[in-house]
């Protein structure tokens, strides 16, 4: 049976793969989304379309290691590292340490809710779908 590409990189880097593409997902959601804020922030056509380019293309390799990482894992988990991190990334990070956005007690209530969910979703999940 002939390999493709993708399966000869998940087999020859093991668990690795998974913790790598979540964290690049991860990365790229919150690279994506600063860049579009950013957009909303500057002067001139180019500088706005610069950012957005950035954020679009940025974004979309991040969809990328998402559905690889969905291949190499259970899909509720890759989801709930995705997009529940991805929210705490975005405003924590984004929201907070670089735009200087006010964030609420009950918003940081809600922050570590999301991040203690998640890491229950990941202590209790069953092992890999095996697709």
């Amino acid at each position: 049976m002939k390999q493709n590409i993708f399966d000869a990189i998940a087999g020859s880097m093991g668990t690795a793969l998974p913790i790598i593409l979540g964290i690049y997902a991860i990365g790229a959601l919150f690279v994506g989304q600063v860049s579009f804020k950013q957009s909303t922030m500057v002067q001139g056509f180019w500088r706005f379309w610069g950012w957005q380019i950035l954020g679009h293309v940025v974004s979309a390799t991040g969809v990328f290691a998402y559905t690889w990482l969905i291949k190499l894992t259970s899909m509720h988990l890759a989801f709930a590292v995705y997009g529940g991190l991805g929210f705490v990334a975005v405003q924590v990070f984004g929201a907070w340490l670089i735009f200087k956005e006010r964030i609420t007690v009950g918003q940081w209530i809600g922050a570590f809710l999301v991040f203690a969910g998640i890491v229950l979703i990941a202590l209790t999940r069953p092992g890999p779908t095996g697709n």
